[in-house]
């Protein structure tokens, strides 16, 4: 009986070497950097836009982007035009190869239908720096400001909200401490 245990140990340790190295081969060398999101969700993006309307809404030309709706909303009396990411597709995208992020302009993170209230957000793939503002039911609960682009072939940090959430505003670097933000203030949706 211990042969028969060791040996069916043995061939499944064998198979799983095997497995591992076919999926290692047939994946081939994959860059550092290139990981899921922490969101634990698949990126998928339409390529139905124009190279011309990807370079003025502040995509990346040539680039793969998602046609997000807008929504008009106001932080603390300061009036917003956001993209809103409601779905998994759009917010495993956000920001990612954005040139640009105009100023009055910014992208909001509905998590209302989301499975995970407490969100990791990186910066994969961002070409630009921006802030970081947790809210939940329309008050700001915490901000990660001045987010650096991603480093050079290193591990990208996740940064968590301090508590729940129902969105996450993505601006401009710098756009909270322009505006004198603070914790607590209001967030019409």
């Amino acid at each position: 009986m211990f042969m028969r245990k060791q040996k069916l140990l043995s061939n499944t340790i064998c198979f799983t070497i095997i497995a591992i190295a076919m999926l290692a081969v047939s994946c081939g060398k994959t860059p550092k950097n290139d990981l899921q999101r922490p969101l634990g969700e698949n990126q998928n993006s339409n390529s139905s836009n124009a190279q011309n309307s990807d370079e003025e809404n502040g995509q990346v030309a040539g680039t793969e982007t998602i046609e997000l709706p807008h929504k008009n909303i106001s932080v603390n009396g300061t009036k917003l035009d956001v993209e809103v990411a409601d779905n998994d597709t759009a917010r495993a995208q956000g920001l990612s190869g954005r040139t640009k992020l105009d100023d009055g302009t910014g992208m909001l993170f509905d998590m209302t239908n989301a499975d995970l209230k407490k969100p990791g957000f990186w910066m994969k793939d961002m070409l630009i720096s921006i802030d970081i503002i947790w809210i939940n039911n329309g008050k700001i609960i915490g901000v990660k400001a001045n987010a650096p682009l991603p480093p050079e072939d290193a591990d990208l940090p996740v940064y968590y909200p301090p508590s729940d959430v129902t969105h996450v505003l993505e601006v401009p670097a710098g756009w909270f401490a322009k505006m004198h933000l603070k914790i607590g203030d209001t967030v019409n949706l």
